[in-house]
């Protein structure tokens, strides 16, 4: 892959997420067991993903414990060519809680607004609501069949293509 290729893939890997408007979340509970879920989110001009959840939700408890967690944006399955094959970005992530009175806060909260309207204000309005970045540390785009890469950090604007490293036999 040439290193244009690799910063194309990269960027193309982004605008897809920047169509998404929720991610897939899986965290782990206290007792270590699995816990999955969703959210609406908006990226905080960093490739961090800023989340704004009900603290009556079980993985809230488990972004507060600050354990990481994966995310996955992927495409819609009504506008998918291939169902085994959906576009999707896959993302280890850090996780950071945020106070609404910090600058990252208010700008979260503030591009929450942009996003998703009038809701964010009644949200805002209950105290159990958070904020948190979900920080990518790693990250995995796949396009299709044989179409997997590997987006390399800290700025997420290089791909590397994965190949395997030999077929496997059933």
């Amino acid at each position: 892959m040439t290193e244009n290729n690799a910063k194309e893939t990269a960027k193309e890997c982004w605008q897809f997420i920047d169509g998404c408007q929720t991610l897939f979340m899986a965290s782990i509970n206290n007792d270590r067991s699995p816990h999955a879920s969703y959210a609406p989110y908006v990226q905080d001009g960093s490739h961090g993903f800023c989340i704004f959840v009900s603290a009556l939700s079980a993985h809230t408890a488990n972004l507060k414990a600050l354990r990481p967690v994966a995310i996955m944006l992927i495409e819609d399955e009504a506008k998918t060519h291939q169902i085994y094959a959906r576009k999707r970005g896959v993302f280890e992530c850090a996780v950071e809680a945020l106070t609404r009175e910090s600058e990252s806060g208010r700008n979260a909260l503030q591009g929450l607004r942009a996003r998703f309207g009038e809701v964010i204000e009644l949200l805002e309005s209950l105290a159990d609501f958070m904020l948190f970045t979900l920080r990518p540390q790693n990250g995995t785009y796949v396009k299709g069949f044989g179409q997997a890469y590997k987006l390399l950090p800290p700025e997420f604007e290089h791909a590397e293509h994965i190949v395997p490293n030999k077929k496997t036999e059933n």
